[in-house]
C-alpha cells in the first residue's frame, strides 16, 4: 500500500517537473521568436526605406532631402512621366499579381489563422513602395506591416508556438512595422494594442509589442531618420496655454466633420475598386465562358479551368480542361467553387489615367505627389496662403481616392496626417483673423493637433493617432532626458514638463472629435432614421486584394440609410450626359485655346460656359431618355428593393422577384405574370409596387440630379488645366491645350471604363474607341480652332476681347 502511494508520488513530481519544464521551453521559444521578429523587422525597415531611395533616384534624379525638394528639383516633364510610369508599372504589376493562383492574403486573415504566402506578399509590399516612391499618391506604412506580419507567421510556425501566441506575433508586425519606418516605438505598441489586438492588455501581449516595436526601431534607425518627420520647435516643453486648449476645444468637432467625410469617400471608392477577377455570378454565364473553378482533387483544394457547356436557370453545366466527363454546378455548389473569369482589365485603364492626371496637377502642385508627407510640411509651416491650402485639401483627398479606387493597395496614414494638417492650417488662419486675442499664435503646434483629431476619426484609434502625431512631430520627451532619468538625474523630466504642453491639447482635441463623432451619429440619425437590417443576395467569394488597415470601419460606416439605387438604364443614361457635357466641353474648349492660345482667362471663361451648357444638355437628354423608357412600359429608374427574405444557407437573403414586374395605377401587380400563383402567395408584392410610386417624386429628383452631375463632371474635364493655372506660362498656352486635350481622353476612358461593370459588356476595345473618339474630336476642335484663329475673317465677339 506504502509502496503504491510513493511510486504516485513519484510519477506526480514527475509530471510536475515536465509540465514545468514544458512551459520553460515554450516560453524559451516565445521569447526567442519575439526577439527575431523585431530584429527582422527592424531589417525589414531598412530594406524598404532603400528601396524608396533608390527608386526615388531613379526616378527624380535624386534621393537626399524630402520628397518635396526632390520632386521640386526635377523638371516638370520628368515629375509627369515619373508619375505616369509608376502607375503603368502598378496596374501592370497588380493585373498579374492578383490573378496568380497564389492569393494575397491580408493581415486580417493571417490574424485568423491564414499562411501569408512570403513570394506573394513581398512582390505585393514592393509594388506598392515603388508607386508611391515615384509619386503615387496614397500611404507606403501597409508595405512595412504586411511583411512583418508575413514574417511573424513564419517564426511562429519556425517555433512551433500555439495559436494565440501565433496572433500575437503576426500583430506585433503591424505595429513593429510601422514602428520600423517612421521610428515611432510608443505608436508602434498602442497600434499592435489598439487597433489590431483591440485593447488586449494581456502581459502575453503587451510585453511582446513593446519589445518588437523597440527593437525595430533601434535596429531599422541605422537608416530610417529618427528625428521626427516634421522639424518644429519643441512646443511640448512648454506649459500648455489657455489658448492651445480654445483651438483644441474648436477644432477637435470640426476636423471630425471632415475625417467623416474622407472616410466616405474611401469607403465609396473602395466599392469602384477594380476585381482581381472578374466575378461570374449564378445568373450571368453564358455557353462557352471560360471560367476557374475551386474542386477537392485528393483531399486538397485546387482551382481549374473549365468551358461552359450549358447554362440554365437551375444548373450549369462545366467541363474542366483535360477531362471528358461533365460536372453540374447548382446556384448553391456555384457559389460554394468561388467561380473566377478572367483577370480584370480595367485596373489597366484606371490607374495610369489617375497616374496621369496627377503627373499634370504636380507641374504646379508638387505637394499633391507622395504619401501626404510634402503637403504635410507646407501646411504645419503656412508656406502657401489658406486659399491656396484649402484647394490643396480637396485635391490631394480626391487624387487619394482616386488612387484608392482605381486598384493601387496602400493606407491612408499618412495622407489623414496631411488632411488634418492643411485644415488645420486654413481654420487656424481664418482663426487667427476672427479672434487673434484668443487664438494662438504658434502656427505649427495648431496644424498638428487639428491632424490627430482628424487621424483618430479616420483610424478609429484615437490613442494611437495622439502618439502618432505627438512622435511624427518629435513632441514628446527627449530621449537625452529619458537616459537622464536611468541614471538618477531627473533635471531633464522636471524641464520637459513631461510634454503636457502639446499632450494636453492634442488629447483635448481627439477627445472632442471622438465625442463630436458621437454625438453627431445621434443627431444624424435623427434626421436621416437607419433602414431595418437587410441582408444581401449570397455573391460567390472574391480573392482578396491588399486592404488598408488604417481603415478600420466603424458601425455607423455600415449602417444604410433609407434611400433610392440606381438600375442599369439609368447607368447608362448617366454615362450618356457624363459623355455628352464631356464631348461639348472638349470641343469648346479645345477649340477657343486653339483659337487664342495666350488668352488664358478666354480660354478658362468660355470653359465654364460650356460646363453650364453641358449641365442643361445632360438634363434634356435625361428628360429625353426617361420619357423613351416611360413610353416602352420600364417606369421608375430608380427602385427599392422589398422587404421580403427568406433564409438561404443559414443567412437571410433578400429575394426581390417582383423587380421587373410592372404595377397597375393602384399599386398591384397584373395576375397573369403569375403563372400558376395566386394573388394570396405573393405576400409584399403590393408593397413593393406601392413603395415605387411612393418615392416617384425622389426617383425623378435624384435621376435630375444625377444627370446634370455628370455632364457637369465630364465638362470639368477639359477645364481642369485651365482652372488650376498649370502650364498656362509655359509653350505659349499650347502646353495647356495638350494638357486639357489629354485629360478629356482619360476621362472618356475611365468613364466608358466605369460603366461596363458586368462581363457581359467587359470589352476593352469600347474603352478604346471611346477614347479615340474623344482624341479625334479634340483634334477637330484643334484644327477648327487654328483655322478660325488665323483666319483673315471677323472673329466671334467671345474671341474678339482683349487677353
Amino acid at each position: 500500500m506504502e509502496s503504491a502511494e510513493s511510486e504516485r508520488r513519484v510519477t506526480g513530481k514527475q509530471a510536475t517537473t515536465e509540465s514545468c519544464l514544458g512551459r520553460s521551453l515554450r516560453f524559451a521559444r516565445f521569447a526567442a521568436a519575439v526577439i527575431l521578429h523585431g530584429v527582422g523587422t527592424g531589417l525589414i525597415g531598412i530594406f524598404i526605406a532603400l528601396l524608396i531611395r533608390h527608386v526615388q533616384e531613379f526616378c527624380y534624379g535624386d534621393d537626399h532631402g524630402g520628397f518635396l525638394e526632390i520632386a521640386v528639383q526635377a523638371r516638370p516633364w520628368r515629375r509627369i512621366c515619373a508619375v505616369f510610369l509608376g502607375g503603368i508599372f502598378g496596374a501592370v504589376s497588380w493585373y498579374w499579381l492578383r490573378g496568380c493562383d497564389t492569393q494575397i492574403v491580408s493581415v486580417e486573415e493571417s490574424l485568423a489563422g491564414s499562411w501569408m504566402p512570403p513570394h506573394v506578399t513581398i512582390l505585393n509590399a514592393m509594388i506598392q513602395d515603388i508607386v508611391v516612391a515615384s509619386g503615387g499618391s496614397f500611404g507606403r506604412e501597409a508595405a512595412p506591416r504586411e511583411i512583418a506580419a508575413m514574417w511573424g507567421g513564419a517564426l511562429s510556425w519556425l517555433f512551433n508556438v500555439s495559436d494565440q501566441e501565433r496572433k500575437v506575433l503576426v500583430a506585433c508586425g503591424t505595429g513593429a512595422g510601422l514602428a520600423a519606418v517612421y521610428s515611432v516605438p510608443i505608436s508602434g505598441c498602442l497600434y499592435t494594442v489598439e487597433h489590431v489586438l483591440k485593447w488586449d492588455l494581456s502581459a502575453r501581449s503587451v510585453i511582446p509589442a513593446i519589445v518588437t516595436s523597440y527593437v525595430a526601431t533601434v535596429v531599422a534607425g541605422l537608416v530610417v531618420e529618427d528625428t521626427g518627420l516634421y522639424a518644429m520647435p519643441k512646443y511640448s516643453y512648454e506649459w500648455p496655454s489657455m489658448h492651445m486648449i480654445i483651438w483644441a476645444i474648436v477644432i477637435g468637432p470640426a476636423s471630425a466633420g471632415a475625417a467623416v467625410l474622407f472616410r466616405r469617400l474611401v469607403k465609396a471608392v473602395e466599392q469602384l475598386k477594380p476585381q482581381n477577377r472578374i466575378s461570374t455570378p449564378f445568373d450571368e454565364v453564358s455557353f462557352g465562358d471560360r471560367v476557374r473553378l475551386l474542386r477537392q482533387e485528393e483531399d486538397v483544394e485546387v482551382r481549374k479551368q473549365a468551358t461552359i457547356i450549358m447554362a440554365s436557370h437551375s444548373e450549369i453545366v462545366v467541363r474542366f480542361d483535360g477531362e471528358a466527363s461533365d460536372s453540374i454546378y447548382n446556384p448553391a455548389s456555384w457559389m460554394m467553387a468561388e467561380p473566377e473569369g478572367p483577370r480584370d482589365w480595367k485596373i489597366l485603364v484606371a490607374m495610369p489615367t489617375v497616374s496621369l492626371v496627377l503627373g499634370i496637377l504636380a507641374h504646379d502642385y508638387p505637394t499633391l505627389l507622395g504619401n501626404g508627407r510634402a503637403l504635410a510640411e507646407v501646411a504645419i509651416e503656412r508656406r502657401q496662403n489658406p486659399a491656396f491650402l484649402g484647394m490643396l485639401v480637396f485635391l490631394k483627398a480626391g487624387m487619394t481616392a482616386a488612387a484608392i479606387g482605381s486598384g493601387a493597395a496602400g493606407g491612408i496614414l499618412t495622407p489623414s496626417v496631411a488632411l488634418g494638417a492643411t485644415l488645420g492650417a486654413v481654420v487656424g488662419e481664418a482663426f487667427q483673423a476672427l479672434v487673434p486675442d484668443t487664438a494662438p499664435h504658434h502656427d505649427q503646434s495648431m496644424s498638428v493637433v487639428c491632424a490627430a483629431a482628424f487621424l483618430s476619426i479616420t483610424m478609429n484609434s484615437p490613442v494611437t493617432a495622439l502618439w502618432l502625431l505627438v512622435e511624427f512631430s518629435a513632441q514628446g520627451v527627449r530621449r537625452e532626458d529619458m537616459l537622464l532619468l536611468l541614471q538618477g538625474d531627473t533635471s531633464g523630466i522636471v524641464k520637459s514638463k513631461l510634454a503636457l504642453g502639446m499632450l494636453v491639447p492634442t488629447t483635448i482635441a481627439v477627445v472632442g472629435a471622438q465625442l463630436g463623432l458621437k454625438y453627431g451619429a445621434v443627431l444624424f440619425d435623427l434626421l436621416f432614421p437607419k433602414k431595418p437590417p437587410a441582408s444581401k443576395r449570397p455573391t460567390t467569394k472574391m480573392r482578396n486584394s491588399s486592404y488598408s488597415l488604417d481603415f478600420k470601419s466603424s458601425d455607423d460606416d455600415n449602417q444604410d440609410r433609407d434611400g433610392v439605387v440606381l438600375d442599369e438604364v439609368s447607368k447608362v443614361a448617366c454615362f450618356a450626359c457624363f459623355r455628352a457635357g464631356l464631348l461639348l466641353n472638349t470641343f469648346l474648349t479645345v477649340g477657343v485655346s486653339a483659337a487664342v492660345p495666350a488668352c488664358h482667362g478666354e480660354d478658362t471663361r468660355v470653359s465654364i460656359h460650356g460646363v453650364l451648357m453641358a449641365a442643361v444638355v445632360g438634363l434634356s437628354l435625361w428628360s429625353w431618355m426617361v420619357c423613351r423608357r416611360d413610353a416602352a412600359g420600364h417606369k421608375d429608374g430608380f427602385t427599392q428593393l422589398a422587404p421580403i427574405t427568406e433564409e438561404f444557407e443559414d443567412e437571410a437573403t433578400p429575394l426581390n422577384p417582383f423587380s421587373d414586374w410592372e404595377c397597375h395605377h393602384d399599386g398591384s401587380l397584373p395576375v397573369q405574370e403569375f403563372e400558376g400563383t395566386e394573388p394570396s402567395e405573393t405576400p409584399g408584392a403590393v408593397g413593393v409596387c406601392s413603395a415605387r410610386h411612393k418615392n416617384s417624386w425622389k426617383n425623378l429628383a435624384l435621376g435630375a440630379g444625377s444627370a446634370v452631375l455628370c455632364s457637369a463632371v465630364g465638362a470639368v474635364a477639359p477645364l481642369a488645366p485651365w482652372a488650376l493655372h498649370i502650364w498656362r506660362d509655359q509653350g505659349g498656352g499650347f502646353t495647356a491645350l495638350v494638357a486639357s486635350a489629354s485629360l478629356a481622353v482619360a476621362a472618356s476612358a475611365c468613364g466608358a471604363s466605369a460603366l461596363l461593370l458586368r462581363p457581359r459588356t467587359s470589352r476593352l476595345t469600347a474603352v478604346i474607341l471611346e477614347a479615340l473618339c474623344t482624341a479625334l474630336l479634340a483634334v477637330l476642335a484643334t484644327a477648327a480652332g487654328f483655322a478660325l484663329g488665323n483666319s483673315g475673317t471677323s472673329r466671334p465677339v467671345v474671341l474678339s476681347l482683349n487677353c
